[in-house]
């Protein structure tokens, strides 16, 4: 079931959908016989009609908006008379001509008293209502402001945690950097334990060749060979030679063996030296200087170091190009 504000709604726009001009019918009818007073009181008519919006009529008495559609239906009524009006139909058609435009000025007269007894609540209505949108957008751009003031505090807090995550990584990583001294201070302190034992084999193996050699030169200078065949003088020094000749082996083995465990010891207390010395440097160095001290950091520990103990070492260019450039991507943008 419709209610009276829907069914006022739907009377009040066909009547403002009205030609006011077609209702005079002077065409057809021609001059003396038009209606011309009817467009100017449909003209007025929707005048009125336009005072009252459908909208702002929750306030309305019930019973005035039945009053309003049932004026705008019974104006409605006369002016599809009008429409149709054929003066052959009428004894009298002047009269009746005049009549139809009276009915239209009485019910325009009668709408006016009721439209002006709603105004007042449409009025109300409407005044209520802005207050209302009032509010709602105070509210609204109360709410936009604090939002605005809650995703700044928010960026900021974002911000501040990732630079606390950058200064995190970065320490972490130079800490990291630092603790590994210990590893490398441990096996210098292996290799330099090796070395040793190393040089003293060697020491014991080149004085085992110095006494072999000297007994075994004794013993041909006063040895008589009266009674010796060819071949067991020669069997006699081929097995002194072999036997020199395996104690100078060994000899070599342990003063090769020396000088690499000597290199060892010497590369890692260097690699060691290079990281107790990366916290002071980093100490020293800006932001943006970093990376560039964990790069020559890390050129320190993994490139290859001429110790004076080898020679023409090989030195791997691709592997340590790779972990040097690995290094500062792993600890992080911060480091």
């Amino acid at each position: 079931m419709r209610s009276n504000a829907t069914h006022f709604a739907e009377r009040r726009d066909t009547l403002l959908s009205l030609d006011p001009k077609s209702f005079s019918r002077s065409i057809d009818l021609g001059t003396l016989g038009a209606f011309d007073q009817a467009p100017r009181s449909i003209d007025y008519m929707q005048s009125l009609a336009r005072l009252i919006d459908p909208s702002y009529t929750s306030l309305v008495p019930q019973e005035r908006l039945d009053d309003l559609s049932a004026l705008i239906t019974s104006f409605l009524n006369v002016t599809e008379q009008i429409a149709t009006f054929n003066p052959t139909g009428h004894g009298n058609p002047d009269a009746a001509r005049n009549g139809l435009q009276e009915q239209l000025r009485n019910i325009g007269m009668g709408f006016y008293q009721t439209v002006a007894q709603v105004i007042p609540f449409t009025a109300f209505d409407l005044g209520r209502r802005t207050e209302l949108d009032q509010l709602a957008q105070n509210k609204y751009d109360t709410f936009n402001s604090e939002l605005s003031d809650i995703l700044v505090s928010l960026k900021n807090s974002e911000e501040t945690a990732n630079r606390i995550v950058d200064g995190l990584r970065t320490q972490v990583g130079e800490a990291t950097v630092a603790k590994q001294a210990v590893h490398f201070e441990t096996a210098a302190k292996e290799f330099g334990t090796s070395a040793r034992n190393w040089l003293i084999a060697a020491v014991v193996s080149g004085l085992m060749l110095c006494l072999f050699a000297y007994y075994s030169l004794d013993a041909a200078l006063n040895f008589e060979y009266g009674g010796m065949k060819a071949v067991q003088g020669a069997q006699l020094v081929t097995a002194k030679l072999l036997a020199a000749a395996v104690i100078a082996y060994i000899a070599s083995v342990c003063v090769r063996s020396f000088q690499a465990n000597r290199h060892n010891q010497a590369v890692n207390q260097h690699r060691q030296n290079a990281l107790l010395s990366f916290g002071a440097l980093v100490e020293s160095a800006g932001e943006n200087d970093r990376s560039t001290v964990l790069t020559h950091a890390a050129v320190a520990i993994f490139a290859q170091q001429e110790t004076g103990f080898t020679r023409g070492a090989p030195q791997p260019p691709e592997i340590t190009s790779n972990v040097v450039n690995t290094i500062p991507r792993i600890l992080g943008p911060g480091a």
